[in-house]
């Protein structure tokens, strides 16, 4: 048994099973899983890298050029939380979607960047 708020915020005890039954299976998660085009980010990823240069990779994130790495990596969390489209359910499609491809770009700016600095 746990306790948790009903919807009048009562806290109530209920069977710990009964909280998942309508989670999804492994197979349904599989098979989401297997839908991601993994390929295509990849090239994405590439074709940014290559075609905006390191300059743009900072600006995307908001940055100097002389960033330190911490900075960067604190920064890249930063928008992360904002834009991650797990956190962004409630919105319409479209705005669903533009936020996905801001976090697509954040996420390739930090690579970018992140490669750079290793060097």
């Amino acid at each position: 048994m746990v306790s948790v708020k009903d919807k009048t915020g009562e806290k109530v005890r209920v069977p710990l099973h009964t909280l998942f039954e309508d989670a999804p299976s492994l197979d349904e998660i599989w098979e989401g899983i297997k839908q991601i085009n993994f390929e295509d980010w990849k090239q994405k990823f590439e074709e940014y890298s290559s075609q905006k240069g390191i300059g743009h990779a900072f600006s995307v994130l908001g940055l100097n050029s002389d960033a330190t790495p911490q900075q960067v990596k604190r920064k890249f969390r930063e928008l992360s939380v904002t834009y991650h489209p797990d956190r962004n359910r409630g919105e319409s499609p479209e705005k669903q979607k533009a936020l996905e491809e801001h976090y697509i770009k954040i996420t390739q700016a930090y690579e970018t960047v992140k490669a750079y600095q290793s060097r």
